[in-house]
């Protein structure tokens, strides 16, 4: 408490000023005390968990960020956590080394593919990063170290300041609740999209996603399901999607045909699988199966061919062997 006559420090109501004496006078009997408790603590870090969730929300899930930078893979490991991308940025070092939350996640990934991070420009400190491979971003933290000869030099014997041990305090107390926050906030995120499955239409495929489930009837006529599950590539599934595109120009106002559809799809298909996979379908182990327009659809326009490899189950045709790692490049 301070002394109204000359400003000094007191350590309670009605004691003596330790620089004038005088004494203080206590708090009025009907004044109300501040409550300070472990409920406000909460509800600090509750409410700058959820601003960081939102924010990471709408960069990750609604794949719509306002703060995305681009950078390429320099190295990576299959099977770890760690990604070194070259990511320029001034005052630091072109090596941007990211520690990803999720184990594995870095596997798709080779060096020279482009990915973008959502975070702060220079890319250090909490950040998401996504490749075109995988249907969310990946939260992770990002170091790097800055350029030699950056910012002026700091005497080695210059004088503290005063008032330095209350500001290392309280930079000790903003750094432990940022950590709090962001271990929040990652948790959470972590726990939103490894425990949720994406329900996708045929339309919203993208090469890439792995599919699961028994739904798919991948080696019948039977025509493609509303939606399908789509997993993380690490995750069992049963079936990958290679391809998606527009495969017949909308200038084609007629028809072709089933069978010249059927011909034309398995062609775009096989040369693509080809590209994707690093080994030409007639020596793989995976087939494939597609999805194309016929004549309900194409008076509307649907001129899209998605084109889906699995493994077939010899037990069962209409159902893939569940695998737990991508196709892309690995020439199976």
């Amino acid at each position: 408490m301070r002394c109204a006559e000359c400003g000094g420090e007191t350590a309670e109501a009605g004691q003596a000023c330790v620089l004038c004496g005088a004494p203080v006078a206590g708090p009025r009997s009907g004044a109300a005390k501040p409550a300070v408790g472990g409920a406000g603590s909460v509800a600090v870090l509750a409410g700058a968990a959820v601003l960081r969730i939102r924010r990471f929300w709408r960069s990750a899930v609604r794949h719509r960020p306002d703060d995305a930078c681009s950078a390429t893979v320099m190295a990576c490991e299959p099977g770890t956590r760690t990604l070194v991308l070259d990511a320029p940025w001034d005052g630091y070092l072109r090596e941007l080394t990211v520690r990803l939350t999720r184990p594995g996640s870095s596997g798709i990934l080779r060096a020279g593919d482009s990915v973008r991070f959502y975070g702060r420009p220079d890319g250090t400190g909490p950040l998401l990063v996504r490749s075109p491979g995988w249907r969310r971003a990946v939260p992770g933290w990002g170091t790097r170290q800055p350029a030699p000869g950056a910012g002026p030099p700091v005497p080695q014997d210059a004088p503290a300041a005063q008032g330095a041990g209350s500001s290392n305090r309280n930079r000790v107390i903003l750094i432990g609740v940022g950590v709090a926050v962001l271990v929040v906030a990652i948790a959470v995120i972590a726990v939103v999209t490894s425990s949720s499955q994406s329900q996708l239409t045929a339309d919203q495929l993208v090469p890439g996603d792995c599919l699961a489930g028994s739904n798919m009837a991948l080696d019948t006529s039977d025509p493609w399901p509303d939606t399908v599950a789509a997993v993380p590539c690490t995750q069992p599934h049963e079936a990958e999607v290679f391809f998606v595109g527009n495969a017949w120009p909308e200038s084609q106002a007629a028809y072709p045909g089933d069978d010249a559809i059927s011909n034309q799809g398995n062609a775009r298909c096989t040369s693509a699988f080809d590209a994707y996979d690093g080994l030409a379908s007639s020596s793989s182990e995976f087939t494939f199966t597609f999805i194309a327009p016929d004549n309900t659809t194409w008076p509307s326009g649907d001129r899209l061919l998605v084109c889906v490899a699995y493994i077939q189950d010899d037990q069962s045709p209409s159902d893939g062997l569940p695998v737990k790692s991508s196709i892309k490049a690995s020439r199976r």
